[in-house]
């Protein structure tokens, strides 16, 4: 069995899945899991672990923006304040 290094869990989610690439090769997207899991063999968890944590980072990054914008009053608070500025601005166009 062959040991990959440890992988640092705030690793970018882009090296993340160059790792995950990299351990399954070329796979035909139309492939059975079966066939996929007697290909990759040994291979199979490390590559499943490892898109598992691209996830996790993938889903914390996409909770950055939203965050932020529940911070300033959520999308209805943002889109209010688009309409105060266009509406104090008399909405022209130069």
């Amino acid at each position: 069995m062959s040991h990959r290094p440890r992988i640092d869990h705030q690793q970018a989610p882009a090296a993340l899945t160059a790792e995950i690439l990299t351990a399954v090769g070329e796979l035909d997207q139309d492939a059975a899991p079966d066939v996929i899991a007697a290909r990759l063999g040994d291979g199979l968890a490390p590559a499943l672990h490892t898109m598992a944590k691209a996830l996790r980072v993938q889903a914390g990054a996409l909770g950055v923006p939203a965050a932020a914008v529940d911070d300033f009053g959520g999308f209805e608070g943002q889109y209010e304040q688009i309409e105060k500025v266009a509406a104090h601005h008399g909405n022209h166009r130069s």
